[in-house]
């Protein structure tokens, strides 16, 4: 990381850095996990071509987007609970709290790496990578194939891509707040909440049940009102990781 100096205020040559830092330390573990998830869509896709039997996607590339989809959601929540192992470490945590950056800088960072950068970096590589598929197929083949582009206003996909961002915000703070197994941890966290609630409203109904009738479900909600709350909700997951990244800093 250039040097550059440490003023107590957003900066954005120091916020380049910071990020190019996070990439660069980063970038093998990624690439090794970029290569398994495309091992796997291949296998996927070329095994029962292979042997010779009717092949499950019916040579329509758009049936390998779900498999995607999934790795994309599982693969982005792995990154982004790894982002602050170095502060977490023993031997390695004064490198990252003696940084010149900021609290905000270093949370904001890690954020635009593990939403925006990777969901652009992930559209790219699954283009190609369809395209390629496609090319091998028509080549090695003599399936009716047709090369269909890469759609990117598929609805599935914008659905996955805003569900990714929303989850990400409680596994940033996770990365942020627990020390070991962040992912797991976090994802421990999620479900006792949720089991949490479950038992509380199971309780509160069957105390009030022939008194109470009030029934409520999220269709009650437009679309809109469920999007502003998850927002809501992100930003809040966000502003906790900052204040416990800012804690940690002059711990």
């Amino acid at each position: 990381m250039k040097k550059i100096e440490p003023l107590n205020r957003f900066s954005i040559p120091r916020f380049v850095q910071l990020c190019k830092r996070t990439v660069e330390l980063n970038i093998s573990s990624w690439l090794m996990g970029l290569a398994a998830v495309v091992g796997i869509l291949l296998i996927i896709w070329f095994f029962p071509i292979s042997t010779g039997g009717n092949a499950w996607h019916g040579f329509r590339i758009e049936s390998l987007l779900p498999a995607a989809l999934f790795f994309f959601v599982v693969g982005g929540l792995f990154i982004t609970s790894s982002l602050f192992n170095e502060l977490h470490s023993p031997t390695t945590a004064f490198q990252h709290l003696t940084l010149p950056a900021t609290a905000l800088e270093k949370l904001l960072s890690a954020w635009i790496i593990s939403t925006v950068l990777y969901t652009l970096a992930s559209l790219v590589i699954y283009f190609l990578l369809t395209l390629i598929i496609q090319l091998i197929t028509g080549l090695t083949t003599t399936a009716d194939l047709s090369i269909r582009l890469f759609y990117l206003l598929d609805f599935s996909i914008a659905d996955s891509v805003v569900s990714y961002y929303y989850y990400h915000s409680i596994f940033l703070l996770g990365a942020v707040y627990f020390v070991k197994n962040n992912f797991l941890k976090t994802l421990l966290s999620i479900v006792l909440v949720v089991s949490t609630l479950i038992v509380i409203t199971g309780l509160v109904f069957f105390v009030s049940a022939g008194t109470l009738a009030f029934q409520f479900s999220t269709d009650d909600l437009g679309s809109g009102v469920i999007h502003t709350i998850s927002i809501l909700f992100s930003l809040f997951m966000l502003t906790f990781a900052w204040i416990r990244l800012k804690n940690r800093q002059v711990a």
